[in-house]
């Protein structure tokens, strides 16, 4: 691990809320994205922020949240270029994705869209609002050390490390500095170790679900044209994650301003909607690798779900390249904030 000058640590990456920029043809430094503060969960409802946006350089992000050890000159060490690995492609994946849906070549997007997910899931463990659940999510590391020599000496080196950010992030994600520092040590374990080959925790998480035999693996791109007014697609800090049932997964996640995928995961031998007999039950699916794409276009239904989805699920704010947001109610700015009648319900979803 490299010594670092970067401090301003995003959690949602500046790639992924750049393809969901105000205009994504001005420089970077200068991209901005719109901001709505939640008024209410159960009948969504938003309230506007500043009429030019936020600058997305600044937003979603806080001063050394990844590191590990600051150092006396100023420099970190810290899980920035960890978490690059996975964010530096993003507008290429993208890119790729919509050429293959536009070639109908949907059958070789499975590297594109194993590398997507990969920072989706990479988001929801990263995500400072849920500490403690990525906690409880991978609460077998709890105490762990890596078992590479020269990554463990590394490790252990961080015990007691000045980390002056410790307070003030406590405070604000309302946990304490054991669970704060057990998170790192987590998201240090599960970038850097190695678990299977070159493979670290994350990469191996994946590949144990899209190797499965008897999970049926669909994901469905829904895009929107410039025939559709009002078309804002919100950009929310949480991946939309829900049980559907025994054995039945859907999740769902912002591509970009004009895109959104939903995942459907369905454990085929453990499913009640068709449940499979005795006969069926021995019999290896061959679902392993195999990722089901289809595309929609201008499903305005399902865009108005994914919407309703991420303002309940949403921290405090969601986000759009667009002001007015599909189907949701904005006040305008200066209307004072109502408190929310389920936000304790929402953060613990």
């Amino acid at each position: 691990m490299k010594e670092s000058v970067a401090r301003n640590h995003h959690f949602i990456s500046q790639a992924e809320q750049r393809l969901n920029a105000i205009d994504k043809t001005v420089k970077k430094k200068s991209q901005r994205i719109f901001k709505f503060e939640v008024l209410c969960r159960e009948t969504p409802s938003l309230r506007a922020g500043p009429p030019s946006g936020v600058r997305i350089e600044d937003n979603l992000a806080r001063l050394d949240l990844y590191a590990l050890s600051v150092l006396d000159g100023g420099q970190q060490y810290n899980l920035e270029d960890a978490f690059g690995q996975y964010e530096k492609d993003s507008s290429s994946v993208v890119r790729s994705i919509f050429e293959k849906l536009d070639s109908s070549c949907t059958e070789t997007l499975g590297e594109e869209i194993r590398r997507l997910y990969a920072l989706k899931l990479l988001n929801m463990i990263r995500n400072p609002y849920t500490i403690k659940t990525t906690l409880k999510m991978f609460s077998e590391l709890n105490g762990a050390v890596p078992a590479d020599e020269k990554l463990r000496a590394q490790f252990e080196s961080f015990r007691g490390a000045s980390r002056p950010q410790i307070v003030k992030t406590c405070t604000e994600f309302d946990i304490s500095e054991d669970e704060y520092i057990a998170w790192l040590n987590i998201l240090y374990l599960v970038m850097l170790q190695p678990v299977q080959g070159k493979m670290n925790l994350l990469e191996a998480l994946m590949n144990r679900l899209f190797s499965n035999p008897d999970v049926i693996k669909s994901f469905t791109v829904h895009r929107y044209t410039d025939l559709v007014k009002d078309k804002g697609i919100l950009l929310c800090d949480q991946m939309i994650d829900l049980d559907r049932g025994e054995g039945v997964k859907q999740q769902m996640f912002n591509l970009d301003s004009s895109s959104f995928v939903v995942v459907l995961l369905i454990e085929a031998k453990k499913q009640e909607f068709l449940p499979l007999g005795p006969d069926l039950q021995a019999v290896n699916l061959r679902q392993n690798y195999l990722i089901h794409v289809e595309e929609k276009v201008n499903d305005m239904a399902t865009l108005g779900a994914f919407n309703r989805h991420s303002v309940y699920l949403a921290n405090s704010s969601v986000f759009c390249a667009f002001d007015t947001p599909y189907g949701i109610s904005v006040a305008p700015q200066d209307l004072p904030a109502k408190k929310s009648d389920s936000s304790a319900a929402s953060k613990s979803a």
